[in-house]
């Protein structure tokens, strides 16, 4: 499944644990995961995100 959201232009992250989802909208979700970072992303799949145009900030 991995090889074909890849190929889709999928942007998947490994062993990036969620803290903490800080907003929702209908365009997509924030979430705190990592080191501190935040990321945004049109969707998000546990245990691990997964999300397409996925930035980090």
């Amino acid at each position: 499944m991995a090889e074909r959201a890849e190929s889709l232009g999928v942007t998947i992250l490994r062993d990036h644990a969620v803290t903490a989802i800080t907003a929702q909208d209908d365009h997509g979700v924030t979430v705190k995961a990592g080191k501190g970072k935040t990321f945004r992303g049109r969707w998000l799949a546990t245990p691990r995100i997964v999300s397409l145009n996925l930035q980090a900030s």
